[in-house]
């Protein structure tokens, strides 16, 4: 009996490990909080390898070396009111980029978010299960910080409509209930904003939340016509508490000096 030819070796479509293994995802979370990327070849091997997860286009510069990009991860700071509007809240401190180097944009991000509901001193006494329906709206939204820019823009936000409908067994203690909340990233370039009255960048009105050193940022939540019923009766409209929201920021700086006389976009800034 003949031997049935080898199979030919297969090619790999895999790109250069050592290209790729220069680059990090937002999705992999760098080994420290601030952690500068390796350089890579071009803004061609930049958008083959890694694009930043952002609304709008994706900036393209012609350069006459590496682009580089530096990406982090900030923790929020704890839980607080917001005296001007009563919104819960927390305080993101952002490092700024490298003012010895071209910033060509920043992108901001968030993972997906994950909201609890939650009753309090609600009880079961009965022998049967208690029927419970409840819905609310939520928004957040990412500005800077409220004690330092009494008036900022928002830089992300995101909002929907929550609905559930569960049951509380015998002896049982209330609901539990929750949602997620999609990710949701933008990137910041330096090109005029024409829709915006201070025909500003939004690059540079992100930089604007610059004090002490850092970038001051607020992330902002509202609930509204939250309302839950049981067996169909009345709304409660308290007894609850309600809380989540992102743990972490991603952001990332690009830098780069572009070739004499080519078109850039966006302009470039200098942090």
């Amino acid at each position: 009996m003949s031997k049935r030819p080898a199979r030919p070796g297969r090619t790999s479509s895999r790109t250069s490990p050592s290209v790729t293994s220069s680059i990090r995802t937002r999705g992999t979370a760098p080994r420290a909080a601030r952690e500068t990327v390796k350089t890579v070849r071009s803004a061609a091997d930049l958008e083959r390898l890694w694009l930043p997860p952002a609304r709008g286009r994706t900036p393209r510069v012609a350069l006459k070396g590496p682009l580089s990009i530096e990406a982090g991860i900030a923790p929020r700071a704890a839980v607080a009111l917001n005296a001007a509007d009563g919104l819960p809240g927390f305080r993101w401190d952002l490092p700024l980029p490298d003012p010895k180097r071209t910033l060509l944009w920043a992108s901001l991000a968030f993972d997906w978010q994950f909201y609890e509901w939650k009753s309090l001193r609600l009880h079961n006494g009965t022998n049967r299960k208690v029927f419970v329906e409840g819905s609310l709206d939520w928004r957040w939204l990412l500005t800077g910080h409220p004690q330092v820019f009494p008036v900022a823009p928002v830089f992300l936000q995101g909002a929907g409509h929550f609905t559930f409908n569960t049951f509380i067994s015998p002896g049982a203690d209330g609901f539990d209930v929750g949602w997620i909340a999609p990710a949701a990233s933008a990137t910041f370039s330096s090109e005029p904003d024409k829709t915006d009255a201070s025909m500003t960048s939004p690059l540079q009105r992100l930089l604007a939340m610059t004090n002490g050193g850092v970038l001051k940022l607020w992330f902002a939540m509202d609930f509204q016509h939250v309302r839950y019923k049981l067996d169909n009766g009345n709304d409660h409209t308290g007894g609850y508490t309600i809380g989540g929201g992102p743990k972490t920021i991603y952001y990332t700086y690009a830098y780069g000096s572009p070739l004499a006389g080519a078109a850039v976009y966006p302009p470039l800034v200098t942090a």
